[in-house]
């Protein structure tokens, strides 16, 4: 129950912290430099209070292997949508590891990357619903957030850290905002 009020707390943070920044999407360019600049700074957040470290082996153990599948099959899934983004079917596999990946984070109380995880699989499903355009900056920003997550769960595994994500959620809300 505290690790969801945790988590909603954040999204509220990472909600404010989007409404001050500008669409992502909204212009023809975007500097992707900056996007990623924006995206590593959350690793200072590495220190903070807010981290998660206190994981249960045996789950972590079993959330870690899973992890790996799952963003195995997300950039497997996520390079057929970039190359054919009429592909629903991708798009659903995506949207089910994103699940499955939150649950699993969730399981093990590393909510920074369920959080991003869950944003992530919201962009997803308004895709699918014709609710955002699809265009090469926005798969662009995807893909940045998607090395995230992925450099994220490394770091679960090299440093047993889980750090908050304000930067990379106010990226995709405001992606969501479009």
């Amino acid at each position: 129950h505290q690790d969801i009020e945790q988590a909603v707390e954040q999204s509220n943070t990472a909600q404010t912290i989007s409404a001050e920044a500008e669409p992502v999407v909204a212009t023809t360019s975007v500097d992707f430099a900056q996007l990623s600049q924006r995206i590593s700074s959350d690793r200072a957040q590495q220190q903070s209070a807010e981290i998660n470290n206190e994981f249960d082996e045996d789950l972590l153990d079993i959330f870690l292997e899973e992890a790996d599948e799952l963003l195995a099959g997300i950039d497997e899934d996520l390079s057929t949508w970039t190359k054919d983004q009429s592909n629903i079917g991708a798009l659903n596999n995506l949207m089910r590891y994103l699940h499955t990946l939150k649950g699993g984070a969730n399981m093990i109380s590393a909510s920074h990357i369920g959080l991003l995880a869950h944003e992530l699989e919201f962009v997803y499903e308004r895709i699918i619903r014709n609710q955002i355009s699809i265009n090469p900056a926005l798969i662009q920003i995807i893909r940045l957030i998607q090395d995230d997550v992925a450099d994220r769960i490394q770091i679960i595994r090299d440093q047993q850290i889980d750090y908050p994500a304000y930067e990379a959620i106010a990226i995709i809300q405001s992606i969501q905002a479009i």
